[in-house]
């Protein structure tokens, strides 16, 4: 006699269902990674930008055209939200909970963002006004959060010389945000980093902050 009993699908519990969806969304986008160069970088940029970056914002950091962004989303539109790639080279790039949980995972080497990189590309990007072709939206971002991806960045020559170059560090607005710099460069503590401090110390005492005197900020090395 043949026994009536749950099919498989029927006795997967939530769980399991959660870990399929996963597992296919890993597979997606490590797919999607192996087939278009840009992917991971614009994904990466997207999660590390403070505020939610346009691909016009995208494409200027990494110097290729907002079409270019556009369609490398193409094949992981699913996992934005909305499920569709941006409109318009002004539209918000909003990424998934379950996107933005697979890239932060250091389990998935292939996706997984690292952070200090990603952070010192903005940074320098930021900085070298240059590059911002003096789009509104761009110079507000890097007048506001230059700072904040400067003590996120992983420390190397080319965030160095855009510190030395860039006058964006001292001008007025960025004073309250030295203290947290100054604290950075003093946790890293290279040849060209004391002579950073140095400058922006002095500018510090020519121009009075709203920071209490010793506050230290969390800083990432």
């Amino acid at each position: 006699m043949k026994r009536d009993g749950p099919t498989r699908s029927s006795t997967l519990t939530p769980t399991d269902e959660g870990s399929r969806c996963t597992e296919r969304a890993y597979v997606q986008v490590h797919d999607a990674f192996l087939r278009n160069p840009h992917l991971h970088a614009i994904l990466a940029l997207t999660v590390i930008f403070c505020k939610t970056p346009s691909p016009l914002q995208i494409s200027r950091v990494l110097d290729i055209s907002w079409e270019d962004v556009r369609q490398s989303l193409v094949s992981v539109c699913d996992l934005l939200h909305p499920p569709a790639p941006p409109e318009h080279y002004y539209s918000d790039i909003t990424l998934s909970d379950r996107l933005r949980k697979m890239l932060s995972d250091p389990a998935c080497p292939t996706t997984f963002v690292d952070s200090p990189r990603w952070h010192a590309l903005l940074a320098v990007w930021c900085l070298t006004r240059s590059s911002i072709k003096y789009d509104a939206r761009d110079i507000f971002y890097a007048s506001d959060f230059w700072a904040e991806h400067v003590c996120s960045a992983r420390p190397s020559q080319d965030l160095w010389n855009a510190l030395r170059r860039s006058p964006i560090p001292c001008q007025l607005s960025s004073h309250p945000m030295l203290p947290w710099v100054i604290t950075w460069l003093e946790e890293v503590d290279v040849d060209e980093t004391r002579e950073l401090t140095m400058i922006y110390r002095s500018i510090l005492q020519e121009t009075p902050t709203p920071f209490a005197p010793g506050l230290r900020m969390d800083v990432v090395l």
